[in-house]
């Protein structure tokens, strides 16, 4: 199967405002360049690329030296029949942050952060071909295939012998490549590039969900689709995510938040429970407490104001629904996904979400309104309902 490749490219752009800004360092020329790569990507790759043993020792050694002092000076405290509530409640409380951020550690520094990895998309593994150029970045694997603009990169990492690199601002859909998929100094070479790419690239700016880059309707890349096809293009909007999967996802997220703010408050009560009513140590608690949850409300009425607006354009999509596969395309970048790789399909009356492989929630949303017209929106609806077993 040859490399995707978009539709309709244009020749010559005048202005492109997420290119890379000028900068004291030298720029690498990125000029006729193509990088070319056919690997396989295993769990041991991403596991190893991952891991970070001597960072973890590091925190652990930072995280237990001031609770074994304290505990030092309790059980000084203890054999000397002189034991405060408040020293016995700070040990509790550093002992179950110490706990906590040595897990959280673990996860992140971990092979738990590896093995994250995979679980949230395990269409990482496995066999993958393509190409890096300065305009776009072309990959296939098994079930799918896709390009990105190469430009629109805003995020890159080497990680070892591997590079990670995505290009969507939350890094949800992040690819990975080892070293041996390229030529003698090939990774090398790209590596600099990309990092030069995303180190250097504008600052986007945010408004909850919207993506500044997505809302750029005469850069969408259009890839070829089949002549059975129903073609779609269109504005998604807030209204759209809110009646389709992605909503139980966010409420999940939300609900994640406030347990863990929740877990917080509970700790601090306690040690505001067992401290001297009315001391330094008391009113220090009550400041932080007040603080974190004012802090956190603040965040969550950002992180939700954009559902507010329920008209608001998230971004402009095209593609089309055949009786092989499933085509999307933005502004970043297109995929074409076969009908075997998604796992399930939930139907509302003007939405299909079809939910690839992971736990990170990843869809692709069809939305009645995108289609020409009913006709084409029903029999995109009989395909998918001929392909993926109903969630709902």
């Amino acid at each position: 199967m040859p490399d995707p490749a978009p539709q309709s490219m244009p020749a010559a752009e005048a202005v492109n405002p997420y290119a890379p800004v000028a900068t004291g360092e030298p720029v690498l020329a990125w000029t006729d360049q193509r990088f070319a790569f056919d690997t396989d990507v295993t769990s041991q790759d991403v596991i190893g690329a991952l891991r970070r043993p001597r960072q973890f020792f590091i925190m652990a050694l930072w995280l237990m030296l001031p609770f074994s002092v304290l505990a030092l000076v309790l059980l000084g405290s203890l054999l000397a029949g002189q034991a405060p509530n408040s020293l016995l409640a700070t040990c509790g409380m550093l002992g179950l942050l110490m706990t906590y951020f040595l897990w959280n550690a673990w996860r992140n520094l971990g092979p738990a952060l590896g093995l994250k990895r995979i679980r949230g998309n395990p269409l990482i593994l496995g066999p993958v071909r393509g190409s890096f150029d300065k305009d776009y970045y072309r990959w296939q694997r098994e079930h799918c295939q896709g390009v990105c603009r190469t430009e629109s990169m805003c995020y890159a990492i080497a990680r070892g012998s591997m590079l990670e690199f995505a290009f969507d601002q939350p890094r949800l859909a992040i690819h990975m490549l080892p070293a041996r998929a390229f030529d003698a100094g090939g990774f090398e070479q790209l590596r600099d590039l990309l990092t030069q790419i995303a180190k250097t690239s504008t600052a986007l700016p945010t408004q909850g969900m919207v993506d500044p880059r997505m809302l750029e309707q005469e850069r969408l890349i259009r890839l070829d689709l089949s002549p059975d096809a129903s073609r779609f293009e269109g504005t998604f909007r807030t209204r759209d995510v809110l009646e389709s999967a992605l909503q139980s996802y966010l409420r999940q997220a939300l609900w994640r938040s406030f347990l863990v703010m929740g877990g917080v408050d509970l700790v601090l009560f306690l040690l505001l429970f067992w401290l001297t009513p009315l001391g330094i140590g008391w009113f220090a608690v009550l400041g932080l407490l007040l603080f974190l949850n004012w802090s956190f409300f603040k965040s969550y009425r950002a992180g939700v104001a954009w559902t507010h607006s329920p008209d608001l354009t998230l971004m402009h999509v095209c593609g089309g629904v055949s009786s092989a596969n499933v085509t999307m395309g933005s502004p970043v970048g297109a995929a074409t996904y076969q009908w075997d790789v998604f796992e399930d399909a939930y139907y509302t009356e003007n939405t299909v979400s079809l939910r690839l492989p992971g736990t990170i929630g990843h869809h692709v949303v069809l939305t009645r309104h995108l289609f020409r017209d009913e006709a084409d929106w029903q029999t995109a609806l009989e395909l998918c309902q001929a392909n993926c077993r109903p969630r709902n």
